[in-house]
């Protein structure tokens, strides 16, 4: 038995994820990244509901890290559109590294 070569065993075959799922995944981009940029942009955020019950709305730096915080969190659907495995992984870790540090950047610059 004839062992593979390092370069055929990484490039082995990659399932591409199917059509409506991409066009979810990038629907959801830019659905949540968009309302994190309104937010981002004019300064405010609308009332919402949680699982709390209504959460009042948000004005000024709030409202500008709440949608910092979720055009960040709106990136996380583009991990579907990664060709491997690992591309996947490292984004998701990009993506989370990023996340926490608009998550505590506003704590750490007061």
């Amino acid at each position: 038995m004839r062992q593979q070569e390092p370069e055929q065993k990484l490039q082995g075959s990659v399932k591409s994820q199917p059509l409506l799922v991409r066009l979810l995944a990038a629907l959801m981009f830019m659905v949540v990244s968009g309302v994190g940029l309104l937010s981002l942009l004019s300064a405010y955020a609308p009332e919402r509901w949680t699982r709390f019950g209504l959460a009042g709305p948000l004005f000024g730096d709030d409202a500008q890290h709440y949608g910092l915080v979720l055009c960040v969190i709106g990136l996380m659907p583009l991990v579907f559109f990664a060709r491997s495995a690992r591309q996947a992984g490292w984004l998701v870790g990009v993506i989370l590294v990023l996340f926490w540090l608009v998550l505590f950047a506003p704590l750490l610059m007061r």
